[in-house]
């Protein structure tokens, strides 16, 4: 009976940090949410350089610190683009996934409908694009595309 009791609890708490986490990222409604500027991201993510982001013009940026998950930034771009960066990992597991190259760089493509998060990895931060299938897709697979001859 124990057994039963603490599977459920930790049933539980798995899913009540997995749903919170989906809720804050795709509402950004949360009492651990600051906006910041650009220059306090690797403070927040506890990082010695700033993170590589796109030059496009950013709308705001917020800083999410629970002090129990991974802490993360998102940046909102004047584009309609979202990016989420963070230590963790961040899933979408009611999206298909797959994984897409450019070149030799790998990518993993989450789709729900008319939304998609281009998901890599790079000097150990999680970077996740948040976009709906349109013109703001092709900018991102644009940067991409130009990320991946970069890195060569």
């Amino acid at each position: 009976m124990r057994t039963v009791k603490f599977i459920m609890i930790t049933l539980s708490l798995c899913i009540f940090v997995l749903g919170s986490t989906w809720y804050v990222l795709f509402t950004g409604e949360d009492a651990n949410t600051v906006i910041i500027e650009r220059s306090d991201i690797p403070a927040t993510l506890n990082v010695p350089d700033e993170p590589a982001i796109p030059s496009w013009q950013i709308d705001r940026i917020e800083a999410y610190n629970d002090h129990f998950t991974s802490p993360y930034c998102r940046i909102f771009f004047s584009n309609g683009i979202v990016l989420v960066i963070s230590q963790g990992s961040i899933q979408y597991p009611e999206m298909t996934e797959q994984a897409e190259d450019f070149g030799n760089f790998s990518v993993t493509v989450y789709t729900d409908f008319n939304k998609k998060v281009y998901q890599y990895r790079l000097s150990g931060l999680l970077y996740s694009y948040l976009t709906k299938q349109g013109e703001s897709e092709e900018i991102l697979r644009e940067y991409l595309e130009f990320k991946e001859r970069s890195l060569i």
